[in-house]
């Protein structure tokens, strides 16, 4: 009986996202527990620590651990796999000589060679921006302090032009006062 009852009860959404929030954490520390930054100095430097730490599982046996690869279908396989489905492929071998030979292979130290090129140049870029943004900031101080120059020298010039008016206003109103009283 309480089953019914409490299917009739309003969700509480309030205490449905903290469950949500809570469950996403923990997703989250699961998930990035195993990922490790490195810095662009590790990479250039070659020193990168990047291991295969974890054991792959065959996608049609997940009980069983990757041990072949197959070049023909580009594919790991687990023992059963590769003795009942590739045992007519003739590029089946292991997932050990298959990793060596990757390590040795020109193409990875090229492709780690363009990607510590990729980092420096990613370095020079944001070097450059900060250095732009320096200049920016500079710029901007010098026209806010040119602006307040050229104000100051254009009141100054105002001022100037006041006093000569008031001059000239003062001169004119005594010459008239003159001419009248004259006649």
């Amino acid at each position: 009986m309480p089953e019914s009852w409490a299917l009739m009860l309003p969700t509480n959404h309030f205490v449905t996202s903290m469950l949500d929030k809570r469950s996403i954490q923990k997703a989250e520390k699961n998930i990035s527990a195993r990922n490790k930054l490195l810095k662009s100095q590790e990479i250039l430097s070659g020193g990168t620590p990047f291991e295969v730490c974890e054991v792959q599982h065959c996608e049609v046996h997940p009980e069983k651990i990757v041990e072949f690869y197959c070049s023909d279908h580009s594919q790991p396989y687990c023992t059963s796999c590769a003795t009942l489905s590739h045992l007519k492929f003739e590029n089946v071998t292991s997932i050990q000589k298959v990793a060596f030979g990757i390590k040795q292979s020109t193409k990875e130290s090229s492709l780690s060679q363009k990607i510590r090129e990729h980092v420096i140049q990613l370095d020079e870029i944001i070097d450059d921006r900060n250095k732009n943004l320096a200049d920016v900031e500079n710029s901007t101080e010098e026209i806010n302090t040119r602006v307040a120059d050229i104000k100051t020298e254009i009141l100054k010039h105002i001022d100037r032009i006041e006093e000569t008016i008031i001059v000239e206003v003062t001169s004119t109103k005594k010459q008239v006062g003159i001419k009248l009283k004259d006649k």
